[in-house]
């Protein structure tokens, strides 16, 4: 399936840690998870930029049904695992994004923002790809409307790359969010070996 082997072999990583710690382990599953889309990458190439965008969005959204975690459970599946299990949240939806564009050889950072920064632990990520004009684009599959980015507030943001730089300056307001938004969490990279 997708080029995809199944098989019951996993590895789980376990740690404990808030937002931060999250976003190290997306980075941390991000750098491995390229050979899990490598056959299907080509078929979800386009003509352009935004039309392979366009197909990795609607490949997703078609195969994979999103499913929020439970509060203090994080899950962060490689693509292989969300794929045969067809469920996920916005977390392992990034991953997969991000390592159909590494296939193809199109930069890519993970945006992380705040929709309702009172609610503690609550985040969203997704990956901004870069078009052929050097401008980014969404591609976030657990967004119904393709190309939009969702409304966050104005301690909103921070943008990850897949290098592990993180931009300067991203979050304004730097430290109050984090404040209002850090909650504890054990958090998992389940790995679906092929």
């Amino acid at each position: 399936m997708y080029g995809i082997e199944q098989t019951t072999h996993t590895r789980e990583i376990e740690r404990t840690g808030g937002i931060p710690e999250i976003m190290e382990v997306i980075l941390y599953a991000d750098q491995r998870s390229a050979p899990f889309t490598s056959v299907i990458s080509k078929k979800l190439e386009g003509a352009t930029r935004e039309e392979t965008f366009y197909n990795i969005w609607q490949f997703a959204r078609k195969n994979v049904k999103y499913i929020e975690d439970q509060a203090g459970h994080e899950v962060i599946k490689s693509p292989g695992n969300l794929l045969v299990e067809g469920k996920g949240d916005c977390k392992s939806f990034a991953v997969l994004a991000g390592s159909i564009l590494q296939n193809l050889g199109v930069p890519y950072f993970f945006r992380l923002i705040w929709e309702r920064p009172w609610i503690p632990g609550q985040a969203h990520v997704y990956v901004m790809a870069q078009l052929e004009d050097g401008s980014f684009f969404p591609v976030d599959p657990v967004n119904p409307d393709f190309g939009e980015e969702p409304f966050y507030w104005f301690v909103g943001k921070r943008d990850y790359y897949p290098d592990g730089m993180e931009s300067i300056g991203a979050l304004t307001l730097e430290g109050i969010a984090e404040q209002i938004v850090i909650s504890l969490a054990t958090i998992y990279i389940v790995n679906r070996f092929i």
